[in-house]
């Protein structure tokens, strides 16, 4: 998600240009920068202050955002770009790698500093080199045309949705009713019935199991996190740390947005899935529907199914029209496609950077944990 650099290469300007940590010095420069970009009609901003509200950088922290500008001789911004530093797990070593994240240039607004979103990402490889995007948008996007072009391999990360209420979705998904012949055939769907035809027969797959068991909620999350946490690490080949120190912090128990689900099975605690349901006003994909979404989730490759039963039976209970999820890992999707989930296209992409495939590929492979609580949250959901 989010705004992308600015085109791979075009005239520059950028021979004076110098990089930096952003500082309260630069807090009229970046206000300044956004008031052009808003001019250019480009939709996005900067942050506005060196300190980021969402992760911090705190003493003895291990996951904060870090933001950094590029300057003009005369101290103007012409960009800049985010780095959320944070723990993974790579063939069970502990590794620090930063996501690469709002990437914002002049260039978008002006062809003279067009070929500094190029010095933003080689900035950002400098201090770290195993970096990572997530996200982005499309493949057309200005930031995926310079990845390709520097050898970055692109993935999309899957999307998968379940309709639970399709007369509903028929009548109110925006995206799907961009054409007044996508409007004509969803409102036929719903009338007809035909819509709930369609859902039934992907119910039906789902109660081809077991029964889901129920979910726990809790307000925070506990020991039975950081347990589940050394239980699950070693199953998968690339994982962001998600023990409960850091799930307090992307997930704080005083946001109500959050639900943070707890799920047992087999006389024991299985997994954990953190669930958002959101009333949309307006969304452009979603108009006005009631969005359940699958955020972030940890179990055992093998109880990845039996974490999915338990959140969509929650998020039924909740009343949500339809769920939706961006999961990498082959035993995620398997799960959630057991229970009645098909594929949609997906624009969330991932990609590594050299030094970071070099990790992945230099182990003996297996899943790969990627999903949105790895990048900038639950934005837009």
């Amino acid at each position: 998600m989010g705004s992308w650099a600015s085109p791979v290469s075009a005239p520059g300007v950028t021979a004076a240009i110098r990089m930096s940590p952003f500082s309260h010095e630069h807090i009229g420069a970046v206000q300044a920068f956004n008031r052009r970009l808003a001019a250019g009609r480009v939709p996005y901003r900067f942050p506005e202050h060196p300190c980021s509200t969402w992760l911090p950088r705190c003493e003895g922290r291990h996951i904060f955002q870090e933001y950094y500008l590029a300057l003009d001789q005369s101290d103007a911004v012409r960009g800049g770009y985010i780095l959320k530093r944070q723990e993974f797990a790579i063939h069970g070593r502990p590794r620090r790698l930063a996501f690469y994240h709002l990437p914002l240039s002049e260039g978008l607004i002006d062809r003279r500093h067009g070929a500094i979103g190029v010095r933003l990402l080689l900035d950002a490889l400098a201090r770290e080199p195993l970096l990572f995007v997530l996200g982005i948008g499309s493949e057309d996007e200005p930031l995926s045309r310079m990845l390709t072009a520097m050898s970055w391999r692109l993935e999309a990360v899957p999307f998968l949705f379940r309709i639970l209420r399709p007369y509903r979705v028929a009548r109110g998904l925006t995206y799907a009713r961009s054409t007044w012949w996508r409007r004509l055939v969803l409102d036929g769907a719903a009338i007809s019935g035909a819509a709930w035809v369609g859902s039934a027969v992907a119910g039906a797959r789902a109660r081809g199991g077991s029964p889901s068991p129920p979910a726990t909620k809790h307000a925070h999350f506990d020991e039975w996190a950081d347990v589940l946490w050394d239980a699950c690490r070693h199953d998968y080949s690339f994982i962001g740390r998600r023990d409960r120190e850091t799930l307090d912090i992307l997930y704080p128990p005083g946001d109500a947005r959050f639900i943070r689900l707890a799920v047992d099975a087999d006389g024991g605690r299985v997994g954990w899935v953190v669930v958002l349901a959101t009333d949309m006003r307006g969304h452009k994909h979603f108009g006005d529907l009631r969005v359940g979404s699958i955020v972030d989730c940890l179990a055992p490759p093998s109880k990845a199914a039996t974490v999915v039963g338990a959140a969509v039976r929650h998020l039924n209970e909740l009343g949500v029209d339809l769920i939706v999820s961006n999961q990498l890992s082959d035993a995620w999707v398997r799960g959630l496609q057991q229970h009645g989930f098909l594929p949609g296209p997906s624009t969330f992409l991932f990609g590594a950077s050299r030094a970071l495939r070099a990790l992945l590929h230099g182990g003996h492979g297996g899943e790969r944990h990627v999903n949105r609580g790895d990048g900038d949250g639950p934005i837009n959901l």
